[in-house]
């Protein structure tokens, strides 16, 4: 992943790296060298239509940045922001194969992402920087629900303003999708997503010949845990200028979706998990995105060299929005439906792990005992339906208490009171919440302080 400022005027430089040197002005033949598998997302403003003055020193850069003028000069009289940013992806395509050559032939993701200012001196960007972050991350989300990467590369040398930390940024959120979608990576023996962040030594500007840089690698973790917020935003689509209105409905579905499945992952609510995306989630959740995006790219303006968003993604929210997508499309392949049995439920057990290791325990307690407590009277259940839990604990006058979130974190979410057992003929356990509980989740996890609580955008 590589984000780049403009390309056109960088220098022919000697770039090294464990005992690895190459010739080039940029480094990314060189990572290709270093990771030979791997899949190239180049990421670039919008900006990158501004076209550039030759530099006094023209590089292999400036060369493959001349033979697709033509295609650039295309996209700077786009009568549309999506055949604008369609325009640029062509042209980036074009531009990082003839840099490559054949010697390198990767597959290559061309993200144009927002710009704001006027960094190429000739066009104006006006929206929240932020977008650069949700545009990338549903760009990029969009294949890692289908690729289980197990590494992230990211060389931020050429990226510039806030390219660099937000995609630092992205990289962890990616990791972190990844983790949640496909169950393998954390079963495996690394137990994550290696993430690597490489930089260069900064070119001298005026420096005789061909400097040599070094190619350094400035962080590398193993990101083995699903991120969470402990707040959820209010909106996915956000107004950047009076008069401008998103979708109210479309805000409301991502909340629904988003909400329920964040906080049945933040707890650990593994039946209310499984409730949630047995009804379609995947397909409304991905709904619900592309919305988002097509919405947000239509309402975008060209007029002249100036480009305005009127409205904004929020990327926390987007986020989030993608993990329901992960979690549902995980759980659907598993063929987990609701009510659903104790050796079903145990399945979910390696995505809570990731969440918290914590959460296993918790969960695997919770059932076993369910399933000792149902062996017990087994024949009686045996000729009832659907029986309420505290009945199996021997508690027959039980009297409903208040659903207390304490207690429904210590006993993952199957508070005895709210909970309905039944006992099938080959001997599972099936579970399944109350009426009240199914009709009404969202409200349910409300009132008892199990929702996330919701944020206003900050900007």
């Amino acid at each position: 992943m590589v984000p780049w400022g403009h390309p056109a005027g960088w220098r022919q430089v000697r770039y090294t790296t464990k005992g690895i040197s190459l010739d080039h002005c940029t480094t990314l033949p060189l990572l290709l060298k270093m990771f030979p598998r791997s899949e190239v997302f180049v990421l670039v403003l919008d900006s990158l239509v501004d076209e550039a003055p030759k530099p006094q020193s023209p590089s292999k850069c400036w060369q493959c940045y001349e033979e697709s003028i033509e295609q650039l000069r295309y996209a700077s009289q786009a009568k549309s922001y999506k055949e604008l940013r369609d325009q640029l992806a062509d042209f980036l395509s074009s531009y990082v194969k003839c840099l490559l050559g054949d010697q390198y032939k990767p597959v290559i993701h061309p993200v144009i992402c927002p710009a704001v200012g006027r960094p190429g001196g000739k066009w104006i960007f006006r929206g929240n920087p932020r977008d650069f972050e949700s545009i990338a991350l549903y760009d990029l989300g969009k294949t890692i629900m289908e690729k289980p990467f197990s590494s992230i590369v990211v060389d931020t040398t050429h990226g510039v303003n806030f390219m660099p930390s937000l995609t630092t940024r992205l990289a962890n959120r990616l990791a972190s999708l990844l983790l949640a979608r496909h169950e393998h990576l954390v079963l495996a023996g690394q137990r994550g997503v290696k993430i690597y962040i490489y930089n260069a030594d900064p070119v001298p500007l005026a420096s005789p010949g061909q400097p040599e840089m070094s190619l350094n690698l400035i962080a590398e973790e193993t990101h083995s845990s699903i991120q969470i917020p402990p707040v959820i935003p209010e909106n996915l689509l956000e107004t950047m200028e009076p008069g401008t209105q998103p979708s109210i409905e479309l805000n409301k579905t991502y909340f629904e979706y988003a909400g329920l499945v964040a906080s049945s992952l933040y707890y650990p609510l593994p039946l209310l998990l499984v409730h949630a995306v047995s009804q379609e989630t995947a397909a409304k959740a991905w709904e619900a995105l592309e919305k988002a995006h097509g919405e947000w790219e239509t309402s975008v303006e060209i007029s002249g060299n100036t480009v305005q968003r009127r409205l904004a993604i929020n990327p926390d929210a987007l986020y989030l929005l993608m993990l329901t997508v992960a979690v549902a499309r995980r759980l659907k392949e598993k063929g987990l439906s609701y009510p659903t049995d104790t050796r079903q439920l145990a399945q979910v057990l390696p995505l809570y792990e990731a969440v918290n290791e914590a959460y296993r325990y918790i969960i695997e307690d919770e059932l076993a005992r369910i399933e000792k407590k149902t062996f017990r009277i087994q024949r009686i259940l045996k000729e009832a339906d659907w029986t309420p839990l505290y009945l199996i604990y021997i508690e027959p006058n039980q009297h409903f208490s208040a659903v207390k979130k304490r207690t429904m974190i210590a006993h993952a979410g199957l508070q005895k009171e709210i909970v309905q057992v039944k006992l099938l003929e080959n001997g599972q356990v099936l579970l399944r919440y109350n009426s009240a509980w199914e009709n009404r989740p969202l409200q349910q996890l409300k009132s008892s302080g199990l929702l996330l609580p919701q944020c206003k955008a900050t900007s």
